[in-house]
């Protein structure tokens, strides 16, 4: 009787040492750590170096000054090195053939005026004929005809006068913003052709 007894308390046994392993909590396996290269960056005065480049500044806004028309230079009136401002007189220009071509120009314009004047005048005159059929159709035409040319005449020259106006204008250089006077290309007494550069000038901030 002894030897099962021992077999049962030996059964007993591994019964409760399973329920003991059952009972213990799993635990999670653990991460491997992986090794990484770095470095520690840090500010190193000896490694700031200066940079220097050389090079030459331009002003912002280089342009060349020229006439619109053509002539002999009269005057100059700035030197190199000097600032103007808008508006200021650079040079000009020999301006009495074009003071005599607006004369001539506001001349002719009057006698067309007057011209047109008359044959508006005689158009109404012959128009009111016609109303009372004392004239014919053909006359009627032919004052109407009159008066529109004349009209036209009097427009033609009237705009001969304005290009004249200008063409005199344009006799005088003139700054348009504010610059300085980089180099003068033209002398007094020279003859220059419209669009010939008589002067270059740097304007704005340069950089």
């Amino acid at each position: 009787r002894t030897g099962p007894s021992i077999g049962l308390s030996a059964l007993s046994c591994l019964g409760i040492l399973l329920i003991s392993a059952c009972d213990k909590p799993t635990q999670a396996p653990k991460e491997r750590l992986r090794p990484v290269l770095h470095t520690v960056v840090s500010s190193n005065a000896a490694a700031i170096r200066d940079r220097v480049f050389s090079g030459t500044t331009r002003a912002a806004q280089e342009a060349q000054l020229s006439f619109r028309v053509g002539g002999t230079l009269q005057r100059m009136l700035v030197s190199v090195g000097d600032n103007v401002n808008r508006g200021d007189l650079i040079a000009q220009l020999d301006s009495e053939s074009y003071r005599v071509e607006v004369e001539q120009a506001r001349a002719a314009l009057a006698q067309s005026d007057a011209s047109r004047r008359n044959a508006e005048s005689e158009y109404q005159r012959v128009r009111r004929l016609y109303t009372n059929d004392s004239v014919s159709r053909n006359e009627l035409d032919n004052a109407l005809a009159n008066a529109e040319s004349a009209k036209a005449a009097y427009n033609a020259n009237r705009q001969s006068l304005k290009l004249a106006q200008l063409n005199l204008s344009h006799t005088r250089l003139s700054a348009e913003a504010e610059c300085s006077i980089a180099r003068l290309s033209a002398e007094i007494n020279e003859n220059l052709t419209a669009g010939q550069a008589v002067a270059q000038v740097n304007c704005g901030e340069g950089g």
